[in-house]
């Protein structure tokens, strides 16, 4: 929850006659409104629930609370934003909690900042049960865990969370998280590789400080937007693991812009063996000329077109078996900002946020996956599967790269 000023609202003491659906009218001239625009009116109070849920199923939806109804709240006035957070590390929810955690390090906030409160399952006292956890279960490590972190929990509160974990399976951290990392490490419904990157984040495989093996092949995959987004993972796989060391996405940039990035990396990490690059980089634009023409003219040549795959669903779950395998650098968990100012989420988070696409109005499923700001990097990644799959791959030594510092 985050709650931003310190106005309150008027009292009044008699309702008048109003349309119940949207508002409601008192005789002192005050009135309580439900809607989810509220441009061109003035707010004292206003309260938004659950709007980590409209950030990912309506994010169009969520944008226009923040700047259609937060936006009317005067500096006297007072906004509380509650939710149960979904949507894992990015959307309108995650931007505002994250900028009023950051506003827990300052003793003196302004009228206009947010105050972060996060309030966990345990601080329910009707959240216990009576009995014992069996031993060996796996919960134990989970409870450790929470100990470690200052968070210790009594015998009945234990085995209330596990009976309600049987029932609640894997939202079940997402409903009742206990520390706000743990809400915000959980993808949203829908998420195509949510239980692959859970196992690795409890693994401690994300984010994790290792070098580029000197002797292995780093490749490079792609998925391509001549003016649209373009996106590139520099990966290396040993002895059946699979290194992500970095990530890149741009938009609307030309391919000379995507020819440096790769310069720098190989200056930096060594020459790549191969860049896997989509079926569609064989393709000649207008002018005659294919992506993959381009990318030689500019000294790129060790370039293998990835074959198409007809079921984008054979190369999901080509990517899900490598992802079993895969440890994530902790370049590829930073995001940066763009030319224009924009936030770009990082290579991991679009992998979290990849997913399949939402019900149409009318509630019917579509059995794809969603096409928005995710895709692209979880489409580059796909590519470097399929590559894989194809035994594009040379031949490599079981060998495991040292964990020491990346240069």
């Amino acid at each position: 929850m985050v709650k931003r000023g310190t106005g309150l609202l008027r009292s009044g003491a008699e309702v008048l006659p109003a349309d119940a659906r949207s508002r409601l009218s008192f005789t002192n001239g005050s009135d309580v409104r439900l809607g989810t625009t509220m441009r061109g009116g003035t707010l004292n109070l206003l309260h938004v629930s659950e709007l980590a849920h409209t950030s990912v199923h309506a994010p169009w939806r969520a944008r226009e609370v923040l700047t259609g109804a937060v936006n009317s709240v005067p500096l006297s006035g007072r906004v509380i934003l509650e939710s149960t957070h979904e949507g894992g590390r990015y959307g309108v929810n995650y931007e505002l909690m994250l900028q009023a955690m950051e506003n827990r390090a300052h003793r003196v906030l302004s009228p206009l900042d947010f105050r972060f409160f996060f309030f966990g399952w345990f601080d329910n006292p009707e959240y216990a049960l009576p009995g014992a956890l069996p031993a060996g279960d796996a919960l134990h490590a989970y409870f450790a865990g929470l100990a470690e972190q200052g968070i210790c929990l009594s015998q009945a509160q234990q085995v209330w969370y596990a009976r309600m974990a049987r029932t609640m399976g894997g939202a079940m951290r997402q409903e009742y998280p206990s520390s706000p990392e743990e809400a915000f490490s959980v993808g949203n419904e829908g998420a195509i590789y949510a239980a692959q990157l859970m196992r690795l984040r409890e693994s401690g495989r994300i984010g994790a400080d290792f070098a580029v093996h000197p002797y292995a092949p780093l490749y490079t995959a792609w998925d391509l937007g001549m003016s649209d987004h373009t996106a590139i993972w520099l990966v290396q796989a040993i002895g059946g693991q699979v290194y992500w060391l970095h990530h890149y996405a741009a938009n609307q940039l030309p391919v000379e812009h995507y020819a440096a990035k790769i310069r720098e990396w190989e200056q930096s990490y060594g020459r790549c063996e191969a860049h896997f690059l989509p079926h569609d980089a064989a393709h000649r634009d207008p002018h005659g000329q294919s992506y993959v023409e381009c990318l030689a003219r500019l000294g790129i040549t060790a370039v293998r077109v990835v074959p198409r795959t007809t079921d984008v669903w054979r190369g999901i779950n080509d990517l899900r078996r490598l992802l079993e395998n895969s440890w994530f650098h902790r370049n590829t968990l930073e995001e940066r900002t763009d030319l224009a100012g924009r936030r770009v989420p990082s290579g991991f988070a679009c992998l979290e946020n990849y997913r399949t696409a939402p019900p149409s109005p009318s509630g019917s499923f579509r059995e794809a996956p969603l096409h928005n700001e995710f895709s692209h990097s979880a489409d580059a990644a796909r590519t470097f599967a399929e590559a894989a799959s194809h035994g594009l791959l040379t031949p490599l030594s079981s060998r495991r790269p040292s964990l020491a510092r990346m240069e």
